[in-house]
């Protein structure tokens, strides 16, 4: 049986600690950059909240489950801090996250040693499906909504009250 002769601690450490400047970043300029260029983005004040709302709700399980999914894990630190969210959370969270995904990355790496690059370009595949079908789900939901406020003026011209 092979020895890892890697030290574990940074193995461990060095995939949580990397998320934890960018959302400083994001927790003390993000907002400022936010405020200044949003109107620029076409991002409103309503959609910021309801941003901070849903990362209140969900934002610890986001931040988890985005150790697992490319480009997320670069964008979830700097957008936990813009949306307020606890740092303490973020950081336990952060940490929970990168442990279990190196974890499933080591363990995935030892049992497919020799089949490292095949099953590299299976998980590039199911990332791009995700993506995808994130973009996809957000383009509906953004469809939806626009129609959804569109005003609507009866045919005719006239409201029906006298």
């Amino acid at each position: 049986m092979p020895v890892c002769r890697f030290p574990a601690k940074l193995f461990f450490c060095w995939p949580a600690s990397l998320p934890i400047p960018s959302f400083l970043i994001g927790h003390y300029g993000g907002r400022t950059l936010l405020n200044r260029y949003g109107k620029t983005l076409r991002i409103r004040q309503a959609a910021i909240r309801r941003g901070e709302d849903l990362f209140a709700r969900y934002g610890a399980a986001t931040i988890f489950v985005a150790r697992f999914i490319a480009g997320m894990r670069v964008i979830a630190g700097p957008l936990a801090g813009v949306l307020g969210m606890d740092w303490r959370r973020f950081v336990i969270f952060n940490f929970l996250g990168a442990a279990l995904w190196v974890t499933v990355i080591a363990s995935i790496g030892y049992l497919f040693g020799r089949q490292w690059n095949t099953l590299l370009q299976v998980i590039k595949g199911f990332n791009l499906v995700v993506v995808v079908a994130a973009a996809g789900a957000l383009g509906f939901f953004w469809l939806k909504r626009r129609h959804r406020t569109r005003v609507r003026i009866p045919q005719g011209g006239s409201s029906g009250a006298r």
